[in-house]
């Protein structure tokens, strides 16, 4: 299902997203859309073009093999970065999309 943006505002209630954070993307569509992956190619042809809307900018990307395998391996990546005894920072995540958690008072 594609929807058509009606206007370039973001809702008040919903917090503006950050242009230099790598984990968002255009809104419902897939973080790693643009990494050029060769794993994500076989969506990319007219023959299977309607997967593609589907997955990679809808909601089915929530159950995308390819997407769960990028996320995994650029974690292992950031975790891998971080010294042994550091403590690691989850980005929490809901059917693909990342959480933007606030703190609560005491």
């Amino acid at each position: 299902m594609i929807q058509k943006k009606t206007s370039g505002r973001v809702p008040e209630d919903r917090p503006a997203s950050k242009a230099t954070d790598p984990d968002l993307s255009a809104e419902g569509s897939c973080p790693y859309l643009h990494s050029d992956d060769h794993r994500c190619a076989s969506r990319f042809s007219l023959d299977r073009i309607d997967q593609m809307f589907e997955v990679c900018l809808g909601p089915g990307m929530a159950g995308c093999f390819v997407y769960h395998r990028l996320h995994q391996e650029r974690t292992r990546e950031v975790n891998d970065r971080n010294p042994a005894g550091s403590p690691r920072l989850v980005n929490p995540t809901h059917e693909g999309q990342s959480l933007q958690l606030r703190p609560i008072s005491s």
